[in-house]
């Protein structure tokens, strides 16, 4: 789905999925969603779940408000400190059934119906498992509105 509407208050939950290269659309996008809030939108969780092979992480700043949770899959240190802010970093693939499963518990808590924005960017083999993630947890009161942009080496 290319019709997200993400300057629209018809979303105050933003998922951000990125593999490798990837965060660097995200981010840009995540910061836009930050700043907006700073300002005065109403925007009630926004994540950012970042899957990297190694601590090249580092090279990109992010900033509290990214709710950043780093995926390391591959050898090396990956440091948890990335502009200047801690996150987490947890080691092995990212499980994205769950992060859109542990996403749903936290606004399945807000009174109404709920629209995630969910947005993507990374290799095509991340896509198939977050979109049937995505369809899976849907619900009457929570769905899940994909983005994608995906590419291939």
């Amino acid at each position: 789905n290319t019709s997200i509407d993400i300057d629209s208050d018809k979303y105050k939950h933003f998922l951000f999925v990125a593999g490798g290269i990837g965060i660097t659309p995200m981010r840009s996008i995540a910061t836009a969603i930050a700043d907006q809030k700073k300002r005065g939108r109403s925007v009630q969780l926004l994540e950012t779940h970042w899957s990297v092979r190694d601590g090249v992480a580092t090279a990109v700043p992010m900033s509290a408000e990214h709710g950043l949770t780093m995926y390391r899959t591959g050898g090396g240190e990956l440091e948890p400190i990335v502009g200047g802010f801690a996150h987490k970093v947890k080691n092995g693939r990212i499980d994205v059934n769950e992060v859109v499963r542990e996403f749903k518990e936290k606004v399945e808590k807000t009174e109404g119906k709920v629209k995630v924005a969910v947005l993507f960017c990374g290799p095509g083999a991340m896509f198939t498992p977050l979109r049937l993630a995505c369809k899976e947890h849907s619900s009457s009161f929570v769905s899940f509105d994909l983005h994608t942009e995906t590419f291939e080496f």
